[in-house]
């Protein structure tokens, strides 16, 4: 895929034709908020949107913390 402009988007499978993104992808908060409020998927775009049709979900881990003696 020719990208014109900036690094590729970092798509999951393009072969696939699976064009969610992946964490790390340039594409990610850097999209213009144009009062889109869902992406495809039908997820919520909240703070910075994307750029493209998917808003990328990051999943938070709980963090353990443990003192031993």
């Amino acid at each position: 895929m020719h990208q014109p402009y900036g690094p590729p988007p970092a798509f999951l499978s393009p072969a696939a034709s699976n064009y969610h993104i992946r964490a790390g992808s340039a594409a990610v908060d850097a999209g213009v908020d144009a009062g889109v409020t869902t992406d495809v998927d039908g997820e919520l775009r909240v703070r910075a949107p994307d750029i493209g049709a998917d808003e990328m979900r990051a999943v938070y881990l709980p963090l353990v913390m443990r003192t031993y003696p």
